[in-house]
């Protein structure tokens, strides 16, 4: 039986292709390095996570922003002891990886459908329709859950990655179809909210004669697009082609969700902490995702700073449906916001 065991490992063994060490070895190298790129991603921001969470306290989204980075942590986390680590039990291993690869998807677009629920505010019917279209999304990533499996190399501590391809690349190609929506729908209103006279490409480039909130609406979307999107079409043509070794396809499904959570909470962070430009030292202080049809749930809380007073008020968030038409012909002005004291 000693024997007859041996010679089974030695034939799983050298049935492995032609230069599969090498790949595996290639593969912890670009793991690491990814890891490592996420990990400081998330140390510099602490301070903005500070600050952000002091200014604002915690709601909704805030909670999705920290779920899509712990869930993002968990994928890297648990891939990064899959390649480096004696695994003793590779199909359970990979099921949690496969999970983690997963769950992580939904709660980063989660972000934008907030973004969708601002500028939409007042076309219920629009947001209704990109919430389904993200519970098609979290669908479509829960049945890729199980896709990935694996087997144990004998006597190596390794395993050896068995993906299902088609079911993997489903939620990535959806992810960027879902994506591609946003933007564009992002895109077109705000562009609308300002075409002047035959100059909507204009503004949609570069974003002049467009107010401040506008314009940072629309270049942070356009900055996730191009570089989220293109790299998930990149990840998903890898998943899909044969002649490429799973290590550099599985591994580039890695990638593709480091891009994406890295933008994702960078332009979440940077709209939450920036103050708008001019005299007044308005702050936006919380993105509150409540109840429809109260004036509360549509907020975002702004203290005017002026020293000599402690007035507060509330503005609609991005009240875009009324601040930005006020201000259609104002080619450089910043959109009007009504107030409602305290």
């Amino acid at each position: 039986m000693g024997n007859a065991t041996a010679l089974a490992h030695d034939a799983i063994l050298d049935a492995l292709p032609p230069g599969f060490w090498q790949e595996e070895q290639t593969m912890q190298l670009m793991v690491l390095g990814v890891v490592g790129a996420w990990a400081w991603d998330v140390l510099v921001s602490l301070g903005d996570e500070y600050r952000m969470f002091r200014r604002c306290g915690i709601r909704l989204p805030d909670v999705v922003y920290v779920l899509a980075r712990l869930t993002t942590g968990w994928f890297f986390g648990v891939t990064t002891a899959f390649v480096i680590a004696p695994i003793h039990n590779c199909h359970v291993v990979a099921r949690v990886q496969s999970s983690a690869a997963s769950i992580q998807i939904p709660f980063n677009a989660l972000l934008f459908l907030f973004r969708i629920r601002a500028v939409f505010h007042e076309k219920r019917i629009v947001f209704f329709a990109f919430v389904v279209l993200w519970l098609g999304l979290f669908g479509t990533c829960m049945s890729a859950l199980l896709s990935l499996d694996a087997t144990p190399l004998p006597g190596t501590g390794r395993c050896l990655e068995i993906t299902a391809q088609k079911t993997a690349a489903a939620s990535l190609v959806y992810g960027a179809v879902y994506d591609t929506l946003v933007f564009a729908a992002i895109s077109t209103q705000l562009v609308l909210f300002y075409q002047h006279a035959g100059r909507t490409w204009k503004v949609f480039l570069t974003g002049r004669g467009m107010g401040d909130m506008s314009r940072i609406l629309l270049q942070t979307s356009q900055q996730y697009y191009i570089v989220t999107v293109g790299f998930t079409i990149l990840c998903s043509a890898l998943v899909l082609t044969p002649s490429v070794p799973p290590p550099y396809s599985n591994t580039s499904i890695l990638l593709s969700a480091f891009f994406t959570n890295a933008m994702a909470t960078r332009i979440y962070r940077n709209l939450k902490n920036r103050p708008p430009p001019g005299d007044t030292d308005m702050v936006i202080t919380q993105l509150n995702f409540g109840r429809p049809g109260t004036d509360s749930s549509r907020i975002v809380s702004a203290a005017l700073g002026d020293t000599r007073a402690t007035r507060r008020t509330t503005v609609s968030e991005f009240d875009l449906a009324r601040s930005l038409k006020a201000r259609r012909d104002d080619d450089e002005g910043d959109p009007v916001v009504t107030t409602q004291p305290k």
